[in-house]
Order: C-alpha cells, then sequence, then structure tokens
C-alpha cells in the first residue's frame, strides 16, 4: 500500500493556499490541507501531525513575528514536528532565529514547480532516514513526480539554490510607462528561477504599498533600475535609486530605449538591450548573465 503524505500549510492568503492546492491535486500520496489561522493550524495538529508544517511567517495584521511565535509554540507543543516557512520576506536574521526550529526558509517568489519539487524533497528525506534501503526511497522518489525531473527544472532549481545560499532578492524598479515590457521580462525572469522582487507580484492586496517598497528595498541584495525617458521623468523611480544608493545596493542598469541617464549611473556598465528586434528569451538569457546567475 503506497503511504501518503499529508502537509499542512498555515497561510492566510486564500490565493495562495488555493495555487499550493493545485499543484498537488494530482498526487494521489499526498493529501494538503490549509488552516488560514493558527488555531485552525493548532486544532489540524492536535487531531495528527503532518509529514511537513508549511508556515507563512505574515499572517494578519502583516506581522512577521506573529509566525515566529506561532512556529516556536508548535516546537515547544509538539517536538518532532517538521517545518518549513513559505513566505515574502528573504531576511538572514529570521532565518538564524528559525534555524533550531524548521528544516528549510524558502521565498515565495520562485517557480511553483520548484517550490513543489522542494516540499517533495522534504518528504523524501523523511522518508529514506526512517528506511533501511535506498531502493525505496527510489520507489518513493519516482511515486511523487518525475516530470518535475526534466532538464529545464534542474537548471532553474540549480539558478534558484544558488540564490537561496546567497539570499539573493533582486528589487526591480521602473516607470509605469515601461510596466508591458517589465511585467513580461519580469515573469521570463520569475519562471527561470531569477529571485526577483516587483511590486506588481510581490505587495499583496490592503497592504501599505509604501512600506512594502520600503522594506524590499532594504531587504534586496540587487537594485535593477529599468532606464527610459518616463523612467528619467519619474519621481518614484528616482526616490527608489536614491534609497538604494543611501543603503548601498548594487545597482544593476537596464537601458531599454535612448534617454538621460541620471549622473550617478554614467558610470556604471549598463545591460544594454536598445535591440528591438530582440525576442524576450534572449533579454532574459543578457540580464541572467549580467545578474552573475
Amino acid at each position: 500500500m503506497t503511504k501518503t503524505y499529508h502537509i499542512v500549510h498555515l497561510e492566510a492568503d486564500l490565493d495562495v493556499t488555493e495555487r499550493m492546492a493545485i499543484l498537488f491535486e494530482n498526487e494521489n500520496n499526498i493529501s494538503y490541507e490549509h488552516a488560514s489561522t493558527e488555531q485552525e493550524a493548532l486544532d489540524i495538529l492536535n487531531q495528527n501531525i503532518p509529514e511537513l508544517l508549511i508556515v507563512e511567517l505574515r499572517l494578519s495584521d502583516y506581522d512577521y513575528r506573529q509566525g515566529v511565535s506561532f512556529i516556536k509554540h508548535a516546537y515547544k507543543k509538539y517536538p518532532g514536528i517538521r517545518m518549513m516557512v513559505l513566505t515574502n520576506r528573504g531576511d538572514n536574521t529570521l532565518r538564524e532565529e528559525l534555524k533550531p526550529y524548521i528544516i528549510d526558509y524558502e521565498l515565495k517568489i520562485f517557480k511553483p514547480s520548484i517550490i513543489k519539487k522542494k516540499i517533495i524533497q522534504l518528504l523524501i528525506q523523511k522518508d529514506a532516514h526512517n528506511k533501511k534501503s535506498s531502493s525505496a526511497t527510489n520507489r518513493n522518489e519516482k511515486l511523487l513526480g518525475d516530470e518535475l525531473f526534466e532538464t529545464k527544472e534542474i537548471i532553474q532549481e540549480k539558478r534558484y539554490e544558488k540564490t537561496q545560499n546567497k539570499n539573493e532578492m533582486i528589487f526591480i524598479c521602473y516607470s509605469r510607462k515601461d510596466e508591458e515590457f517589465v511585467l513580461k521580462m519580469a515573469s521570463i525572469l520569475k519562471n527561470r528561477g531569477v529571485p526577483i522582487w516587483l511590486d506588481q507580484f510581490n505587495i499583496p492586496v490592503g497592504a501599505d504599498w509604501d512600506m512594502c517598497i520600503d522594506e524590499a528595498l532594504y531587504e534586496c541584495t540587487k537594485f535593477m533600475i529599468v532606464l527610459s525617458t518616463s523612467a528619467f521623468k519619474s519621481q518614484e523611480v528616482r526616490a527608489e535609486f536614491r534609497t538604494a544608493l543611501d543603503v548601498n545596493k548594487q545597482i544593476i542598469p537596464i537601458l531599454i530605449e535612448e534617454c538621460k541617464i541620471p549622473r550617478r549611473l554614467r558610470l556604471l556598465q549598463h545591460v544594454n538591450l536598445l535591440d528591438k528586434s530582440m525576442k524576450l528569451d534572449q533579454v532574459s538569457d543578457i540580464i541572467i548573465k549580467s545578474l552573475g546567475l
């Protein structure tokens, strides 16, 4: 009889849990269950300890400490429980604080199939620890979805793991007048495992827009600025650029049209995307190379 793996996901955003449920709906040996509040999660844990508990740190009121407190409480109340964090907050301090309590810390910005594969690997690791035969582990790995091990996915995962090790997060700064190009470019980068942060992708509904942008600017490791005539004239773009300079972020200028370039950017090497005949896949290749990924 095939073993069923039980996953519980504590996440207040129903859009996220719906997408996660879809990811696992065709996996007959994985049972996915979500809880939108800490009490719901505790009620489930009181009935049955899952193979994996996934926790979003930011629950109600967008307070990350609430998720941290829950993890510590669950660790104490249910000895041996295996937990991972799946959140938008890339924070080394939090990672270190939670290290004794969790087995993994992942960011939501990566392609869902990459997150799914990571979760599957965590389930397999637990099973492998309890099995004496490596062949049993191999059978479980096959049961949990060979389709994720295609060459393209392996490349994405390697890029993802490389950025995870460095805690990379790349903030994309742009003018709204360029959003058609930026959204297409960002989607391709995200699907290829690049850890981008884009306001339209990462700011939850109802959140304080300015606060989220400020937080991302301080937490990002690289600041990618899309240069155009409209960007040069944008006060918001200039404000974000000044903040990135103030906090010593690595600046990556992306030139998409001939325009005036701010004085403090002129000495930096630009990524030149002036050739309009280039396809978006070519554009993404150039950007990924410039990021060193």
